[in-house]
């Protein structure tokens, strides 16, 4: 995204260009990406979500990419993920076989474990996850590996955003794609995603770079659920 030191704009309006794409207007001009993209997404509620982000800047505000997060979303699936779609489901595919849900651990909520597996299973019987016992590398069925990239190949552009986000943060494609079916909320795929650097906590006491690391974290997945949420609310 350009560089915007401080808001220069008066007024934010929203704006569909020829081919039906949405996107906020500064003064009637639309936002310019880093890339050269124009900020502009298929998704109305988006778009205006888009613009009320503009608006509360401030006149004369500095600008953050902290205050923008919608925006670095949609620019990242404009600029990042719609060129390179096959490069983003290779990566998801990556995580799918070194998933987090392999390395399932015991201070983690069993009910939550037993519900991703009955979750997963209802998806198909390909998608039986083996489950680690030490570092050896984990081996999964040719079916699985079809399975995967067949689910992968079906997401929209909007959804491949949001879990190459999510995926990275928490090890795992099938613990965010959950929270994007609504089979877990975020509260309880956080809690299960995390469970053991909360548990270090609690037995080793107070650790202000985890702690400042799991904060950025879930701040960053919320972000990205709220995105998801707000495309999610036009279906």
């Amino acid at each position: 995204m350009a560089h915007l030191p401080k808001r220069f704009w008066k007024d934010v309006t929203l704006r569909q260009d020829d081919e039906g794409f949405y996107g906020p207007a500064l003064d009637g001009r639309s936002v310019k990406l880093t890339g050269g993209y124009m900020l502009a997404v298929s998704s109305r509620p988006l778009a205006e979500a888009l613009v009320e982000e503009w608006s509360a800047i401030a006149p004369g505000e500095t600008i953050s990419p902290d205050k923008i997060p919608l925006t670095r979303i949609a620019g990242s699936q404009i600029e990042q993920i719609a060129p390179y779609e096959e490069e983003t489901r290779e990566a998801l595919f990556a995580f799918g076989l070194d998933d987090a849900l392999c390395y399932v651990s015991e201070v983690q909520d069993p009910a939550i474990a037993a519900l991703l597996k009955e979750w997963m299973s209802e998806k198909g019987r390909d998608f039986i996850l083996p489950q680690a016992t030490d570092l050896t590398p984990l081996e999964h069925s040719e079916g699985y590996r079809k399975a995967l990239k067949k689910l992968i190949a079906s997401q929209s552009i909007e959804r491949l955003t949001v879990l190459r986000i999510m995926a990275p943060l928490l090890s795992s494609f099938w613990l965010p794609l959950a929270m994007t079916a609504g089979i877990l909320t975020f509260e309880e795929a956080f809690a299960f995603g995390f469970a053991d650097e909360y548990a270090q906590l609690e037995e080793w006491g107070h650790d202000d770079e985890m702690v400042t690391s799991l904060e950025q974290k879930k701040h960053e997945l919320a972000d990205a659920m709220r995105y998801w949420e707000i495309v999610q609310s036009a279906v």
